[in-house]
């Protein structure tokens, strides 16, 4: 952090999602161009969006939270002139209320799916027993703010499959609640590339300075 203290991030294109998307298959595409780092779900921020729960409430742990999710970011697009895609992951919703106050001009993107394919693609791809497990990981990490765990407790159930559809809530409306007051987060789902393959990579090449 001290090495690089005016390090903006404007190298570096976060993509935010809930899974099953149709972001692996974009990262891979991004990643062919060779003109993109590609890193896919870096294991350390997910430490991070974790202690972030705790601490991104207090003032005195935000300074931290800050320091140490610039820090991993750091480690992970090193050079300066190089372009980085990051996919963050399932559970890192959390960081789009922080990461334009630590690096303003990172470009940020969500990714996304319809409800009920995406628990449908979900389940399909787990089963019950893996869902069970899956869920009672993800919720933790995602209920963050006193309104989901008041949606939480009103709503607590065992079954796997509704305990996920609380996950994905969660972590979406970070998003929405960020895209209320900032026009420069932008979506892409599923849908619209099944619709125009080549539009939607275009268009999403064609924001991070990259393409044929």
């Amino acid at each position: 952090i001290n090495a690089k203290p005016y390090y903006d991030g404007r190298n570096i294109t976060l993509s935010y999602m809930n899974g099953r998307c149709g972001s692996t298959l974009a990262a891979s595409m991004i990643h062919k161009t060779g003109q993109c780092t590609v890193v896919s779900e870096p294991w350390a921020m997910l430490d991070i969006v974790e202690r972030g729960h705790i601490q991104r409430e207090n003032p005195k742990l935000r300074a931290e939270m800050h320091n140490l999710t610039k820090a991993a970011i750091l480690m992970i697009a090193k050079d300066p002139k190089r372009k980085y895609f990051i996919k963050m992951g399932m559970v890192t919703g959390v960081l789009v209320k922080a990461i334009k106050d630590i690096f303003p001009a990172a470009k940020e993107i969500y990714m996304y799916r319809a409800f009920r394919p995406t628990m449908m693609s979900y389940r399909k791809l787990f089963g019950p027993f893996a869902m069970t497990i899956l869920s009672g990981l993800v919720v933790p990490r995602c209920i963050g703010k006193d309104k989901h765990w008041d949606i939480w407790h009103r709503n607590k159930t065992s079954n796997p499959y509704k305990r996920f559809f609380i996950w994905m809530f969660c972590n979406m409306e970070y998003f929405y609640e960020e895209a209320k007051t900032r026009t420069d987060i932008e979506s892409y789902s599923y849908e619209s590339f099944q619709a125009d393959r080549e539009g939607y990579i275009r268009h999403l090449m064609g924001g991070m300075g990259i393409g044929p």
